[in-house]
């Protein structure tokens, strides 16, 4: 478990729920993308599948599937190769593939249909491309806005890296600073701008889900299910585990890492004594639960008022 990613009091109460359990830690499958922040209108579809479903923080997502955002709306993507994507309101993107550490001949690519996003690629030299209705983006690693109109023409801007943005009439390589458009019948072309900074002033701050990486790794019926992110599926099972033994550990720090998801701290409070405090002797139980108690304070005032410029270069 990667505890180094996270701020200092969230990375001590996982530290005390995986050392309790012995979490084994990241379990190795991920999902393509996720949903990590969602704001307004979002909706999902599956590749083949002809409707829309309404989207989910946390929602994970699969090769083919395709993503939109109504009026006043934005959602947040992040991807399995650390790629994070933010589409502004009334936009929609299908994620095509998504690279892979363990098949390097993958590569990640997306098609943005309408709309505008805001990209960052930082881990995919060479092996990340962009299609839009009337051009192609092949990325060196870099940061950039994209805007397609009704008419299917996009307007690029290079905030960082470079791009090279061609369709079948030409193609140019984008710089820092430079803008380029592409519209139907013609190649691309492109100018510098003064303040390509102003072009991205819509990207907002979202919050940051700090659990996203547990994984419990284990082969009971109800860690499976919370790995699979089937959340009351394996709220359900962990409460069938305890009905069946009451001191099972799994189902205790399972049902306190749901909680915490819930933004019940006060549950996963009481889930967290009874894993960390239960066998303590009786003079030393009034300090460990006040501990655990803090802990889940400054993990409740994080997930309240953190709300990260995660998308900031």
């Amino acid at each position: 478990m990667c505890l180094s990613r996270l701020p200092k009091n969230i990375a001590a109460i996982v530290a005390c729920l995986a050392l309790l359990l012995a979490l084994p830690g990241v379990a190795q499958a991920e999902p393509a993308a996720q949903i990590i922040s969602l704001q307004g209108k979002g909706e999902t579809k599956a590749a083949g599948q002809p409707a829309w479903a309404p989207a989910a923080v946390q929602q994970a997502l699969e090769p083919g599937s395709y993503v939109r955002t109504g009026d006043l709306s934005n959602m947040a993507l992040l991807f399995r190769d650390q790629t994070q994507v933010r589409l502004q309101q009334n936009s929609q993107m299908q994620i095509k593939s998504v690279a892979d550490a363990a098949d390097g001949n993958l590569q990640t690519a997306v098609k943005l249909h309408a709309g505008r996003a805001w990209v960052q690629a930082k881990n995919v030299s060479g092996r990340a491309k962009m299609e839009t209705p009337t051009a192609t983006l092949a990325i060196r690693g870099t940061d950039w806005d994209i805007q397609v109109d009704d008419d299917g023409k996009s307007t690029l801007t290079v905030l960082s890296g470079s791009i090279e943005f061609f369709n079948e009439h030409g193609g140019v390589m984008v710089q820092p600073g430079e803008q380029a458009v592409a519209e139907s019948g013609k190649a691309p072309v492109k100018w510098l701008i003064s303040n390509p900074g102003e072009r991205v002033q819509w990207v907002t701050a979202y919050s940051v889900d700090p659990l996203r990486h547990i994984r419990l790794s284990e082969d009971s019926p109800a860690a499976v299910l919370y790995d699979l992110r089937r959340w009351d599926e394996a709220a359900a099972a962990f409460r069938q585990a305890l009905a069946l033994d009451g001191n099972d550990m799994l189902a205790k720090t399972g049902l306190a890492l749901l909680a915490l998801r819930a933004d019940d701290v006060a549950g996963a409070e009481r889930w967290l004594k009874v894993v960390g405090c239960a066998e303590r002797r009786e003079a030393h139980r009034s300090g460990c639960e006040d501990a655990a108690n803090d802990a889940l304070r400054r993990l409740s005032a994080y997930m309240d008022s953190s709300r990260l410029q995660a998308f900031s270069r």
